[in-house]
């Protein structure tokens, strides 16, 4: 039987969101590396739904082009690792509030 509590919900909720921003970010980093047709209707879903993620970060670090059509986004790569720090941190908030509500419930 699986038994489900409030911290473990809101862990997964967490892990769910952030996975998924971290997933469209790198996905977004990747196909900006391999040089992926701008124009084409895919790109342009992923430019159009990662970039509100990245406004936080626009302007930290400038592109580098390494060839024609293929860009390295230094701004795509910091916002990922932001982006899992944050994640991170709430998980470990949640857990360290569900400890500390635990054991003070214990006392009582």
């Amino acid at each position: 039987m699986i038994t489900l509590s409030l911290p473990k919900i809101i862990i997964s909720f967490i892990n769910f969101v952030f996975g998924f921003i971290v997933f469209g970010l790198s996905l977004r980093f990747i196909l900006r590396l391999f040089g992926a047709n701008p124009d084409s209707s895919f790109m342009e879903f992923i430019y159009n739904s990662t970039s509100p993620l990245l406004e936080p970060f626009r302007g930290l670090f400038q592109p580098y082009v390494i060839e024609k059509g293929s860009v390295l986004e230094f701004t795509t790569l910091f916002s990922i690792l932001m982006y899992m720090i944050v994640a991170w941190l709430l998980v470990e908030f949640v857990l360290f509030v569900s400890y500390n509500a635990k054991n003070t419930y214990r006392r009582k």
